[in-house]
């Protein structure tokens, strides 16, 4: 137990340093790798990656922050939302329809993954859910897109959340990368 509160404590030090995702517009990107990992809960952080690593990464990131950016847009210009929360739902709600017209099972939003690996189901508590995957097959890499339209931010605990549930669901991976978007609109 008191292994698990002194590593707790460092994730909230960290987490406030400038290593964290931060208020950035655009794109934030920290790697976690799921194989020095005794086990996937404890995927560990590799650390941030600049644009061109991203580009290297995660080709499609550009597409990502453009469609992102583009429903953002609409929906501000739209004013048809009670709030701020109510405007962050219909933002997810317009990416998750661009990205999932696409038909490309490797690019996918709004997705339920079950922590432990198995199959998700919608009606038990506990699923992780994605806002957008994008699955790089030729690497063995999964770029996980967590999109925030207010001033609130990715935690590297729910980094590392998404990188353990991305770990047992997709177990041959290399790399995962977790990427706030922030919109530029």
């Amino acid at each position: 137990m008191r292994t698990l509160e002194l590593a707790l404590s460092l994730l909230a030090v960290l987490s406030a340093q400038d290593d964290g995702f931060g208020t950035v517009l655009g794109l934030t990107a920290h790697e976690f790798d799921p194989a020095t990992g005794a086990q996937p809960a404890l995927t560990p952080w590799v650390g941030k990656l600049n644009q061109q690593a991203l580009n290297g990464a995660c080709p499609r990131n550009g597409e990502v922050l453009a469609i992102v950016n583009d429903v953002t847009k609409s929906v501000r210009a739209s004013g048809n939302y009670r709030d701020a929360t109510d405007f962050g739902n219909r933002v997810h709600i317009g990416v998750a329809r661009r990205v999932n017209s696409q038909e490309d099972p490797d690019f996918k939003a709004e997705i339920l993954l079950d922590p432990m690996g198995g199959k998700a189901n919608p009606y038990k508590p506990g699923n992780v859910r994605l806002d957008l995957l994008e699955n790089v097959r030729a690497t063995q890499t999964v770029c996980v897109y967590d999109h925030k339209t207010g001033i609130a931010e990715i935690s590297m605990a729910r980094a590392m959340q998404l990188a353990a549930s991305a770990t047992r669901n997709y177990p041959y991976l290399k790399r995962i990368i977790i990427i706030q978007v922030k919109p530029q609109t």
